[in-house]
């Protein structure tokens, strides 16, 4: 259920902001892992754009070319954290 959550606020809502903090890495990794296979199985219609990919942070957005060379437009932005290290 969370993941859908996630999944619908990164492509309907605007400047989408969310985080996810877990006490084991576990949890946190299985989460991100479900999130991600989400994103891969959209469909080329619904897929958006992703800027970084990262241990502990998920952006979606584009870039842009301006005068002065390309810049990132962010659309949402998913924080992990876990607090046990």
């Amino acid at each position: 259920m969370g993941v859908m959550m996630f999944n619908n606020g990164i492509r309907f809502i605007d400047r989408y902001r969310a985080g996810l903090a877990a006490g084991l890495e576990t949890y946190c990794d299985g989460f991100r892992l479900k999130l991600y296979r989400v994103y891969n199985i959209t469909s080329p219609e619904m897929m958006v754009n992703h800027l970084l990919r990262a241990e502990d942070q998920f952006q979606i957005g584009y870039e842009e070319g301006t005068a002065q060379g390309f810049q990132k437009v962010v659309n949402a932005d998913i924080f992990f954290k876990n607090f046990k290290r």
